[in-house]
């Protein structure tokens, strides 16, 4: 299968939906097997298992949708292996699938579903391509072998030279471990040891990257790594940067006035308030640096020679005023200690991650200055549709349903009951599902027991050729019947879960009481980055609507349950700050079918 590249100039937004199309078609080949999955032989017993497959990031997903295939594949046969060798029918019942996160932590959502489900014994067996698919850090694998050997449930991984599942072959396992170790530990002290000596003997980094009035360093027309040269036209940037910080004694402010200014970074782009910090506080324009700053007061003697702390003068000299350093670092310090004056400044948008338009497309909090007057418009701004809601607007129309819920209104109290009623009815639905498919599979052992029973006749009368005759018709009608009997229990397992979804939205709708008066709490403490944390466990989502031909835009607040406050947004002009909100038209609840 040929694999899929990011198309050039691809929006962020694209390219989540492009991984997100991948995943569902891996879980879709995944899906497929499991419901078409056959035992290799019936006479067998069989175990139920499970599989897992992960990519690092998700750049690898969208550049390797191959490789994610191919764990499905690999994991597939690995089970008919396993089954041919053990006498055994492996069959793999859930495809834990996780695209996109690192292997060095184990703080992954479906990989800690697959331990909760390996601690309550519902597999007997896991599948990995490779012991990397687990993690990269040693002491989380060793955890994982812990857990599946004190649960009885058998780690199988193609080729591994050692069986995860006999405590004795792990300690050897661990004895390589702390072999491969020491070496990595022995490369990254001589890579240390090449960069101090770098360092101190030339002034010169491991790095290529340039700063705002500083080169790379050109000898003979080729650039040197790590090596700078003074840029005199960038410098008095870097000049007016700092004496401006001085004036306002603000990084919000300072950077404001950079965008008012049009003076931007090395590469042409606007100045984060992270970037500003670097630009002020950076050494090397006063042709220093200080390697193992944090070592300073430890005692030097005990150190490793690159752990020392060392002053270097770089060799392309001092290029500001030292006078103008020493008050730059003053201010940063008091800047540092004394906040009040940034916080005045600074802007958070409590709807930022929750604010969406209806295709998913996101919005994002940001300013600008106005071309006509001083002021600085603030706004959330959809960049795939262009759409710019003012931020004071929409967070009040969104404090006016956090009131809503907080006070149990009456929109509230009906959208619970409507809610309720929902859950009741699809609870219902689904038990009678349940019932329904117990009934089926019950139906089928029976057909499997008869067939056996018919099996048996024939094997102990004298008509050995009708009992030859039947021996193949038997295979064909049990497998089918094995079959139709595993389709129904993953049929029951999906049932299963959604009652457990339906059960905690029950729950949920008890807790947004709670959840509105805390971010009430927050509002009136002008606490904008808790209130945004307690949005997103309130809301989730903010949705908004097409235009229609009266220039109002649908506002829905989807709460965690599926419920939905609904209002109107008003646009007069898409490039005015001025917006309108209607009042609400009512609560609309979740009306998807189970």
């Amino acid at each position: 299968m040929s694999a899929l590249a990011i198309k050039p100039k691809m929006t962020r937004d694209e390219f989540k939906g492009l991984v997100a199309r991948i995943v569902e078609d891996c879980k879709t080949l995944a899906q497929q097997y499991i419901e078409t999955w056959q035992p290799v032989d019936p006479s067998w017993d069989t175990i139920n298992g499970a599989a897992y497959l992960r990519l690092s990031t998700d750049q690898q997903v969208s550049v390797e949708k191959g490789s994610l295939e191919q764990q499905i594949y690999i994991s597939i046969s690995e089970a008919i292996t396993r089954s041919n060798a053990d006498k055994v029918n492996y069959k793999i019942t859930k495809f834990y699938i996780e695209p996109g996160i690192t292997g060095r932590h184990d703080k992954r959502p479906e990989f800690i579903r697959l331990q909760s489900n390996i601690q309550s014994g519902k597999y007997r067996f896991v599948i990995f391509k490779e012991l990397a698919r687990i993690a990269r850090e040693t002491d989380i694998w060793k955890r994982f072998f812990r857990l599946c050997i004190e649960k009885d449930c058998a780690i199988c991984i193609r080729s591994f030279p050692f069986n995860p599942n006999d405590p004795s072959q792990i300690f050897q396992l661990d004895i390589m471990a702390a072999f491969a170790e020491y070496e990595s530990n022995q490369t990254s002290r001589r890579i240390k040891e090449n960069n101090f000596s770098a360092m101190i003997h030339s002034g010169k980094f491991n790095t290529s990257r340039t700063f705002l009035g500083l080169d790379q360093l050109l000898v003979n027309g080729e650039p040197k790594v790590g090596l700078y040269t003074i840029n005199d036209q960038e410098m008095k940037q870097v000049v007016w940067i700092m004496n401006e910080f001085l004036a306002c004694r603000s990084y919000e402010r300072l950077l404001e006035r950079c965008e008012k200014s049009g003076v931007c970074n090395k590469s042409g782009e606007p100045f984060t308030i992270g970037i500003l910090r670097g630009l002020l506080t950076n050494s090397r324009y006063m042709g220093k640096w200080i390697l193992n700053r944090e070592n300073k007061e430890k005692n030097q003697d005990k150190l490793m020679p690159y752990d020392r702390y060392q002053e270097i003068e770089l060799p392309h000299g001092q290029a500001i005023d030292s006078e103008l350093w020493e008050k730059v670092q003053d201010t940063v310090t008091l800047v540092a200690g004394n906040k009040t004056v940034d916080k005045a400044t600074r802007r958070i948008y409590p709807l930022s991650g929750v604010l969406k338009f209806k295709d998913g497309s996101t919005f994002a909090g940001t300013g600008a200055w106005s071309s006509t007057s001083q002021l600085k418009h603030l706004y959330y701004w959809n960049k795939g549709h262009k759409i710019r809601i003012p931020a004071e607007i929409i967070e009040e129309k969104t404090q006016e349903t956090v009131n809503q819920i907080s006070a149990n209104s009456k929109e509230m109290q009906e959208a619970i009951r409507a809610r309720i009623l929902k859950n009741d009815e699809a609870l219902a639905a689904c038990t009678e599902q349940l019932d329904h498919f117990d009934g089926q599979i019950v139906g089928l052992k029976k057909s499997r027991e008869k067939l056996d029973m018919r099996l048996d006749f024939l094997l102990e009368g004298t008509d050995r050729a009708e009992a030859d005759a039947f021996k193949q018709e038997y295979r064909a009608k049990m497998a089918a019947i094995n079959s139709e009997i595993g389709k129904l229990k993953i049929k029951r397992e999906a049932l299963e879960e959604k009652i457990t979804a339906i059960h905690d939205s029950a729950r949920n709708i008890a807790s947004y009481g709670d959840a509105a008066k805390e971010a009430q709490r927050k509002l009136a403490a002008h606490d904008p980055v808790a209130l945004r944390s307690v949005y997103a466990r309130l809301f989730e989502a903010v949705v908004v609507g097409d235009e229609d031909a009266e220039g109002n835009r649908r506002l829905d607040f989807i709460l965690r349950d599926g419920s939905s406050f609904s209002a109107d947004c008003r646009v007069e002009d898409v490039s005015s700050t001025c917006l309108k909100m209607v009042g609400a038209t009512g609560v609309e609840p979740v009306t998807s079918a189970v």
